[in-house]
């Protein structure tokens, strides 16, 4: 390679860098609040209060930390959060005086920088490896126009902390396996403890670190006097760290590793989630999960680029043993071997394949490797198609992330885009809330504004404002019938979803596919119980009726006992009414709601005719239009969990004639 290409290589390489840096820093406060990021700082705020209190001694703390929970009893205590201290710790340094609209950004700004320098060090691993600039800038590119893992690498400070820590203890790994000297088998001692700390499967690494010491001595390539320096400076080092960033570890390592080792390998979190059209359940994935996953989430180019890395490295010449040749089959290993295990011990996945992204650097590794192959081809056709193919897919993926932003996490190829929004999980970080509340913060301009929450973790999303917006947005899990209602898609089969007497307003989509909305409360023909009730019966308090009518929503009435199919409302009206609908409140408990409500209707109060039930959810019941001046509605089966409360009555509909 000459000098000139060398140095137009060190430009590209440099503009690149600095291009992605100057994005990272423009775009990292565009995403929404994550729903574990209030877990995620509160694992870390619990951590420190161990550390400063329990062991420091320290009195002089703020509320924030002495309030925390204690973190050996804590049900998190298992986690390591090493790498997210930092954060914690500019919280600790500035007495917690910002609001969590603030916070939340220095954390996805942490996040995006140890990606960003992951993407170096993934830059210096295919150098390493492969000697030519232009490989390890199409690698990084590969990497960086992913968009699911850029879109992760900005709000996902478990999955994208550990695989950016991956990276580097992979690059001291390779550094080490050509160079086998202390001073690389420290620095990877180091990364595999802080990698490790985040997902325990970093150890990995170890494995294959002991694999080539052991084949270098089998080939008398080295001494054993030599291993035996190398493993014990690497084991003494890596358990050492590994301990002390495990405060909860501290009281007694070795009963505390069993317990780590126990819990992860048969973790249990059970979610019931949609895969292939199918809601199942993360304990009982199929064994193609990841591998479909994988597939629909990646670009085709990338998958193909892999296919044929794959096959070349396995069909090289493996007699003569070399150092790249088994760096090459380690990234195979590192591929395969966590698919097979989660395949064979079943283990509970769910949100598609983030606990999984680490694998996706050797996936890239053996893309890249399928990529030099081809260049190295003397089919001098095929190497000009595959660099057309190559500008071509990369730029078409920058188009959609731009497109797209900031949901790049919702990512799925051109051969799947059109299948997905009936089949999989969409949005299940709930960024999309974001986008939602800002769309009804800019048209509402009241101080409280009550919206309705389906699967959108609102509680959590609106911290994603300042509090003089926050405070202005009441969240409730539909026991009111609020102003606005926020849908999420995330489980969704199909891109509709209808609420009754609500109006879709604004739709939230990556290409043609909804993964959220916004709906307004529709006004138009409610009908308040105290306008149309002359009065009403029922089997349990009737001294309690009149408040179902009053317009007072802090009276009501109520079974006082756990509901059977004997209670009922018999509803008289002062005048027929042609109906739609029927709303009731039931304040703020959503154990008074009712179990399984039928409703009935009669025009002389003595036949009753059964009315279809189009829509409902807790508190509203579309119903097929029907002309009545009584209304029955009543609990069809008995309940062992729910009583049954009503503050108020609201009907849907017009009145017929006056009374």
């Amino acid at each position: 390679m000459g000098v000139k290409t060398e140095k137009l290589g060190v430009i590209f390489t440099v503009l690149f860098f600095l291009l992605f840096f100057i994005v990272g820093i423009m775009i990292y406060d565009d995403y929404g609040v994550s729903v574990d990021e209030l877990v995620e700082r509160n694992t870390g705020i619990v951590t420190l209060k161990y550390i400063l209190h329990e062991k420091l001694r320290l009195e002089s703390l703020p509320d924030e930390i002495l309030q925390a929970d204690d973190l050996l009893s804590y049900k998190d205590k298992n986690y390591g959060v090493v790498l997210q201290l930092p954060v914690v710790l500019f919280e600790y340094f500035n007495d917690f005086r910002f609001d969590l609209s603030t916070v939340v950004k220095i954390r996805h700004l942490w996040v995006f920088l140890n990606f960003y320098i992951a993407a170096i060090f993934f830059y210096l691993l295919i150098y390493e490896r492969f000697q030519h600039w232009l490989y390890s800038l199409i690698a990084v590119a590969f990497l960086v126009l992913s968009p699911r893992i850029f879109g992760e690498a900005f709000i996902n400070i478990k999955d994208l902390l550990f695989l950016s820590w991956f990276i580097i203890s992979l690059y001291f790994f390779i550094r080490f396996v050509f160079s086998p000297n202390i001073k690389n088998d420290i620095f990877l001692g180091i990364t595999i403890a802080l990698s490790s700390n985040a997902r325990i499967i970093g150890f990995v690494v170890l494995f294959l670190f002991c694999l080539f010491l052991l084949i270098k001595l089998i080939r008398k390539e080295i001494t054993s006097k030599r291993v035996f320096l190398l493993v014990s400076i690497q084991f003494l080092l890596t358990g050492f760290l590994w301990i002390l960033f495990l405060p909860a570890s501290w009281n007694n390592p070795i009963i505390f590793l069993i317990g780590v080792i126990k819990l992860f390998s048969h973790y249990v979190m059970i979610l019931s989630e949609l895969y292939m059209g199918n809601y199942v359940f993360s304990n009982q994935l199929p064994w193609h999960y990841l591998l479909v996953w994988i597939g629909i989430s990646t670009p085709i180019l990338y998958i193909l680029f892999f296919l044929f890395g794959l096959t070349n490295i396995i069909n090289n010449d493996k007699k003569k043993f070399s150092e790249k040749c088994f760096i090459d089959f380690s990234m195979i290993f590192l591929f395969l071997i966590p698919i097979i295990m989660s395949i064979v011990l079943h283990s509970t996945l769910y949100n598609g394949w983030r606990h999984f992204y680490f694998i996706y650097i050797p996936f890239l590794y053996i893309a890249v490797y399928g990529f030099v192959w081809i260049q190295n081809s003397k089919i001098h056709i095929l190497k000009m198609l595959i660099r057309f193919s190559t500008i071509f897919s990369l730029a078409t993926t920058l188009v959609w992330m731009i497109m797209n932003h900031p949901y790049q996490y919702v990512y799925f190829n051109i051969f799947s885009s059109g299948y997905v929004s009936k089949n999989f999980e969409k949005d299940y970080w709930r960024l999309s809330s974001k986008e939602c509340l800002e769309y009804i913060l800019n048209r509402d301009e009241n101080l409280r504004i009550s919206i309705n929450d389906y699967q959108s973790y609102l509680r959590v999303g609106k911290l994603a404002f300042h509090m003089k917006d926050s405070d202005r947005i009441i969240t409730s899990s539909y026991v009111w019938p609020a102003n606005y209602l926020i849908a999420n898609y995330t489980n969704i089969t199909g891109n509709e979803l209808k609420f009754p007497f609500y109006t879709p307003i604004h739709h939230v989509k990556v290409d043609d596919m909804k993964i959220a909305s916004v709906y307004q409360r529709d006004h138009q023909q409610d009908l308040w119980g105290q306008e149309v009730v002359e009065k009403i019966n029922t089997n349990v308090n009737s001294h309690l009726t009149a408040n179902m009518f009053d317009g007072d929503l802090n009276s009501n009435w109520m079974t006082g006992k756990l509901q059977n199919s004997s209670d009922y409302l018999d509803i008289e009206f002062k005048y027929p009414l042609l109906l739609n609908g029927l709303t009731t409140y039931i304040g703020e408990n959503e154990n008074e709601r009712p179990w399984s409500l039928q409703i009935l209707s009669s025009e002389d109060g003595l036949n009753w005719e059964p009315v279809e039930i189009v829509n409902q959810n807790f508190i509203d019941y579309e119903i097929k239009e029907v002309k009545t001046k009584y209304l029955r509605i009543k609990n069809s089966e008995p309940s062992e969990k729910y009583t049954w409360a009503v503050y108020e009555l609201l009907f849907h509909g017009t009145k017929l004639e006056d009374g």
